[in-house]
């Protein structure tokens, strides 16, 4: 008998709202493994999580276990805390404006997206992206869900009859980055080529004109830009206004607003944009590949699961972001 323990990144559902997906895909899986220990005969647990578990950390991250009491940055707080305190505060917020189910379910997607590079696309595509703080050469651990599936399938049919032990734990990373890496430069390329030759429309049904935009190559940079782009500009319109008897009050609130939102925007995509150094080892994945190139099982997978194979520009152009605009975009 076995018990599957599925944890999807929440993000990788355009149509799931972030605060149901963290209940159910995080919280849900810490309660099938507390029933899954209870299971005198269980045989194996397959769980899949993402590449964000590794946390902040740089360099080659190894396909090895987290211990009871580790966490990722060093110290006992989890990450998860501050997750779920984001989380319940925004829907406090909402509750407090009196806000509807729809405008509710909208806020918690668009929260989820916040929380990857794909926010990164969108907000280019849709021309509000002027510049970013990153390394053009920082590389982006991705790969189709449908490798994902793949790997999990072979993954049980490997070890379907090996017992597995606390002290025998396999981690399997399905990444792109040591044998098939993409830059943030070909991801800028690519997205520019997209939204060139298919522009967004905007709610009045005009074309989005975009522009390659601005690369900040450190976060310093980018604060610096901000300050004589945004925030001076921003004084110096308070202190016309406080000369003329708040006569430019809802300009100063507005600029204000979006000023302070996508600077709140910016700081939540940082930790995914500064990673400029890190690589994810996966010997034991490519050792499972051979394992089924042996077996000759390899033409009963769906589509296979090398990243070799992968052609970027093609995934990226054709496939990635023609399904963030078709179901992550709203008006």
């Amino acid at each position: 008998m076995y018990y599957n323990v599925l944890n999807f990144a929440a993000t990788t559902n355009f149509d799931e709202r972030y605060d149901v997906a963290l209940e159910t895909n995080t919280m849900g899986a810490l309660r099938v493994l507390s029933f899954a220990k209870k299971c005198v005969k269980i045989n194996m647990i397959l769980h899949v999580s993402t590449a964000y578990v590794c946390g902040e950390r740089s360099g080659v991250i190894t396909e090895k276990p987290f211990y009871m009491g580790e966490s990722l940055n060093g110290t006992c707080k989890l990450d998860i805390t501050a997750e779920k305190k984001l989380v319940e505060e925004k829907l406090n917020q909402l509750r407090q404006e009196n806000a509807n189910e729809e405008a509710v379910t909208f806020i918690m997607k668009d929260l989820g997206i916040e929380r990857t590079i794909d926010s990164v696309i969108i907000g280019y595509g849709q021309g509000k992206l002027k510049c970013l703080p990153v390394n053009p050469d920082a590389i982006f651990d991705l790969i189709p869900a449908d490798m994902v599936v793949d790997t999990m399938l072979m993954v049980m049919v490997v070890n379907a009859n090996q017992l597995c032990s606390a002290d025998s734990i396999l981690i399997y990373h399905v990444g792109s980055s040591v044998r098939n890496p993409i830059k943030f430069s070909n991801l800028h390329k690519f997205s520019y080529c997209y939204f060139t030759k298919n522009p967004y429309i905007d709610r009045n049904g005009k074309a989005v004109q975009i522009s390659k935009g601005t690369v900040l190559t450190s976060w310093a940079k980018f604060q610096r830009y901000m300050a004589i782009r945004y925030l001076l500009p921003l004084k110096g319109l308070k202190l016309m206004n406080s000369v003329f008897c708040l006569r430019y009050k809802n300009i100063c609130i507005n600029s204000d607003r979006k000023t302070n939102s996508y600077c709140d925007w910016q700081n939540s995509i940082n930790p995914i944009c500064s990673l400029t150094a890190r690589k994810f080892d996966d010997s034991n994945t490519e050792k499972l590949r051979m394992k089924i190139r042996e077996s000759g099982l390899e033409k009963d997978a769906i589509i296979g699961f090398d990243p070799k194979c992968i052609n970027w520009e093609d995934y990226i152009i054709n496939i990635h972001i023609p399904r963030l605009v078709k179901y992550a975009i709203k008006y």
